[in-house]
């Protein structure tokens, strides 16, 4: 079984404007001369937009991922405006989806947890509507240690599911400096019983940090997706990286991802998404042109083993 534990399900109304304007500037000014951000904003989303999965599953297919786990991300708090589509109703067709594709998609919960409710309404999308985690986005605007996260750690251990953290780059104004890896080292002494999952390993800056605060944590697991732009960039170099991730928590602890959105752009005969699933898959019998090695049995854990036995998936 081939598992991507990272995908996201866009709709044009999933976001607050804020971020989209944000994403818009980031992108007029990453070269010189800077372009201008207003031209830009329309474009932002628009090719990763598929609500009704239509255009994920086939693609799945196409790279041969028997499941996928979309993460669901709540950001209205942070920028102090509710998304055209509220979070509820986001949540409320994650779960048609889960119906609607049994087997081959399931979600993670999320909603700001200082809002009200939302430990009991996780409760229930876990027990009745099949969702199989909950996914904290600090940069909202809170620490992963902070009193109102409690609730959702303490249902977790309960429910027994895990919490994926994003722990990679962000888009300002959101928080980069709460998203390193160092805060979930109080997360994981509190609650040393809850699984923690570090999502995109601090991709590209911070992923020794994470080694460092995860490798005695039998409960901590890292989760690779965005991390083909390395592998696409410098397979040889990213192939060491993975190594060394291997070598400190073991391969039954790394979780194949994307973060991969399907959509009218990016899905296709340009889509980079097979090429990062075959670049995983065929480690063993590449890894000796890069200098490292990896068995066929670390290489089935990484893809969906791992992700199998710890979401119990048939």
């Amino acid at each position: 079984m081939i598992v991507d534990m990272h995908v996201h399900v866009w709709d044009e109304g999933y976001q607050p404007e804020g971020y989209k304007q944000g994403m818009a500037r980031g992108a007029a000014t990453r070269r010189w001369p800077p372009r201008d951000a207003a031209s830009i904003r329309p474009r932002v989303m628009a090719g990763a937009l598929d609500p009704e999965g239509e255009l994920l599953i086939p693609e799945l297919d196409r790279a041969g991922v028997d499941v996928a786990v979309a993460m669901v991300v709540d950001m209205g708090l942070a920028f102090g405006e509710e998304q055209d589509i509220p979070i509820d109703e986001v949540l409320a067709q994650h779960a048609l989806l889960i119906e609607r594709y049994p087997g081959r998609f399931y979600a993670f919960f999320g909603r700001d947890p200082r809002r009200p409710d939302t430990a009991e309404l996780f409760r229930r999308a876990v027990s009745e509507q099949g969702f199989r985690g909950v996914k904290m986005y600090p940069p909202c605007g809170y620490r992963p240690d902070d009193e109102a996260c409690w609730p959702l750690y303490e249902t977790c251990i309960e429910l027994g599911v895990p919490a994926l953290f994003h722990t990679g780059t962000v888009t300002p104004p959101l928080d980069p400096g709460l998203v390193h890896p160092s805060l979930l080292s109080a997360v994981s002494r509190r609650y040393p019983e809850l699984t923690v999952i570090y999502g995109h390993v601090g991709r590209p800056y911070w992923w020794r940090d994470i080694l460092h605060v995860s490798g005695s944590n039998p409960n901590a697991y890292l989760e690779l997706s965005q991390w083909h732009r390395e592998a696409s960039r410098d397979p040889a170099g990213f192939a060491h990286v993975l190594a060394e991730m291997r070598d400190s928590v073991g391969a039954h602890r790394i979780l194949m991802g994307s973060d991969y959105a399907a959509g009218p752009q990016t899905t296709g005969e340009g889509s980079w998404y097979p090429g990062w699933i075959e670049f995983l898959r065929t480690l063993p019998e590449r890894g000796a042109d890069y200098g490292v090695s990896f068995s066929e049995e670390e290489v089935e854990l990484i893809l969906g083993g791992n992700a199998q036995r710890l979401l119990g998936l048939e």
